[in-house]
């Protein structure tokens, strides 16, 4: 018998190593059950202050369906499942809920004016990636963004702007927070005259 051979039986007889199993599945944590009469859409309301239990603490409760929900601000946007529609007549757009929340939060003016945005915004986004145009991933932005400490991302549009900039923006239409400081800017997502005023703007900052 060759030495080959050999070490295929012997590693045929090795013993599988069993699976793990964590201590907490032997000894998991209990939810108390309750007695909170809350009906989903009618007093479980996330915009809304959540019904409690009698001793303050939290609970589960199980849905057989996805939950819509809106906020007071913007009665016209629903979310649910990871997407926000707006259904406001001649400006709807349905974008990523993430970036909706951070829309929503760092936009000042007003909410039917935000809306409005959003909506050329997508409409934008739609033709840029109708051309051929395909958006970095945020794994890249962020890499980019720690490689040279970016603060200020500059590119095509509000919807795909990434929030964990501190500003962003086009360079004639900021989008939120400080133009100011080292930035990433999508060169390919700018139009001629973005790119010209670019480049105006990086000799000024140079001098």
């Amino acid at each position: 018998m060759t030495n080959r051979f050999i070490r295929i039986i012997q590693r045929k007889d090795l013993p599988w190593e069993k699976d793990s199993i964590a201590r907490a599945a032997n000894d998991p944590e209990y939810i108390p059950d309750c007695n909170v009469q809350a009906a989903v859409g009618q007093r479980f309301l996330f915009h809304e202050t959540t019904p409690k239990t009698v001793n303050g603490q939290g609970y589960l409760r199980v849905t057989s369906k996805s939950l819509w929900w809106q906020h007071k601000q913007f009665p016209n946007v629903w979310t649910a499942e990871g997407l926000s529609t707006c259904i406001e007549n001649g400006y709807q757009w349905t974008v990523n809920s993430t970036m909706w929340n951070h829309l929503r939060v760092m936009w000042q003016g007003q909410p039917l004016d935000r809306l409005r945005r959003i909506h050329e915004e997508v409409h934008l986004q739609n033709t840029f990636e109708a051309s051929g145009y395909r958006s970095p991933t945020w794994r890249i932005l962020r890499a980019l963004q720690s490689i040279i400490k970016a603060k200020v991302l500059i590119e095509e549009s509000t919807v795909t702007a990434a929030p964990f900039f501190e500003g962003a923006g086009r360079p004639s239409k900021p989008y939120w927070g400080p133009q100011q400081g080292r930035r990433v800017i999508l060169w390919e997502s700018l139009s001629l005259e973005g790119q010209q005023e670019c480049l105006t703007k990086l000799q000024n900052d140079m001098v």
